[in-house]
């Protein structure tokens, strides 16, 4: 009657920690474009603060998936 998959159920707080990688991963591309649209323009202290923003959401989303990636390494089939 129903299917059955050989993957492992992802639980709520793994599904959850991924969108939170994403949603920061976008958010850092979309500060990385608006700083070099700023910087063109020539305010470079502004520049440089959404540069600063973009790094840190990049590096917030790439904790995020290591973090989602050692949970579905280490959980218990």
């Amino acid at each position: 009657m129903g299917t059955t998959s050989s993957l492992p159920a992802a639980d709520g707080g793994s599904e959850a920690l991924s969108a939170v990688g994403l949603v920061l991963n976008v958010a850092s591309i979309v500060a990385f474009t608006v700083c070099f649209a700023v910087f063109s323009t020539g305010s470079a202290a502004f520049a440089a603060i959404l540069g600063a923003i973009a790094v840190a959401a990049f590096a917030a989303s790439i904790c995020c998936f290591f973090i989602d990636g050692n949970r579905a390494r280490t959980r218990p089939s």
